[in-house]
């Protein structure tokens, strides 16, 4: 019978961390085990653990004593796992009850190298799920349109799928990740998309993403070096695609660069506490040459982006930010 190791790295999840833990323990496929890994967490988050670990075999609780960062947390747990796949599970989100069983019912089928679900948004009660694809498809030699999604919806395969375990132990790769503190999902995923060689992804949403606005993906923080780290990720996302040898590819790419780049824009300057320090944040994404080579090749297509990047491009900072600002006031 098929066994699960799911793993959760946990770190200042101390509301959401119950939850998530009861969320793996009643599922209606019972052949799994969980592994809690605390990375350092200096919130109660551990003793809610250990509680409920005393009254279930099942759990299995790693108590790091330095915090290393989500990346070496998750490779923590994978070195302990002993199940035929692994799950990794955010210590804030949650999965549906009938979770494992439905892997488990698809990899008895398919016989897949990993399992890509769709992820269920929660926010204030409702639950949206957003497929990536309109079907069950599986993807073995040609996996363009696979890489196309990759680009298109940044979906990483850490967090939302099932991985063979041994070929997860393989492309482990979080020890060269120890200065990265921003995209380790992403720069995860690429040597498991590029190596595995059977995909499966099933449009069963099964894996909750609550909302919890103090997430360190969400962080309102004005930080240049976030974006900076943006670059950098970039960079390797690059060198992936010119191995998967897709030419048309790199349209997608660029395209990815410039959603980047509006993003990180209005988040810098949501957190901007004055107009200079907004438009320094916005001189830093300006001067990208990732982003001026994006802008060269006519991204991005949407009008109201369009705008905001011709003033990048033509280092108009200040006019930048006050359109940033004046949109966030309209959506207010």
């Amino acid at each position: 019978m098929l066994k699960f190791s799911v793993i959760v790295p946990i770190y200042n999840v101390e509301e959401y961390i119950e939850e998530c833990v009861y969320s793996v323990l009643r599922q209606t496929y019972n052949n799994f085990e969980l592994i809690l890994v605390n990375d350092a967490s200096p919130d109660h988050s551990l003793d809610i653990i250990t509680k409920i670990a005393e009254k279930d075999s099942r759990i299995v609780i790693i108590d790091k004593e330095k915090n290393e960062g989500v990346a070496l947390a998750r490779s923590s747990g994978l070195a302990n796992a002993k199940g035929d796949y692994v799950v990794y599970l955010d210590g804030d989100d949650q999965l549906i009850p009938e979770a494992l069983k439905i892997l488990a019912t698809k990899i008895d089928s398919q016989n897949p190298d990993i399992v890509i679900f769709p992820k269920i948004k929660e926010r204030n009660g409702v639950k949206h799920v957003n497929p990536y694809f309109p079907k069950e498809m599986l993807f073995e030699e040609d996996k363009k349109e696979l890489y196309k999604g990759f680009l298109s919806y940044s979906y990483f395969v850490i967090g939302c799928a099932a991985i063979n375990r041994e070929l997860a132990v393989q492309y482990d790769i979080a020890n060269e990740l120890k200065e990265i503190w921003l995209g380790e999902d992403l720069l995860q995923s690429l040597p498991l998309l590029t190596h595995a060689k059977r995909i499966l992804y099933i449009i069963e949403g099964i894996y909750i993403m609550v909302y919890n606005p103090d997430s360190a993906t969400r962080s309102k923080v004005l930080r240049k070096d976030r974006y900076l780290q943006a670059i950098e990720n970039h960079k390797v996302i690059e060198q992936y695609i010119q191995l998967w040898d897709e030419e048309e590819l790199q349209n997608d790419f660029h395209e990815h660069v410039m959603n980047d780049v509006i993003s990180y824009a209005f988040a810098g300057c949501r957190g901007a506490s004055s107009v200079r320090e907004g438009s320094e944040y916005l001189q830093t994404i300006g001067s990208d040459v990732g982003f001026r080579r994006a802008y060269s090749l006519g991204y991005p297509k949407k009008m109201s982006h369009k705008i905001l990047a011709f003033f990048l491009k033509h280092e108009l900072y200040v006019i930048a930010y006050c359109l940033i600002k004046m949109k966030e006031r309209l959506s207010s």
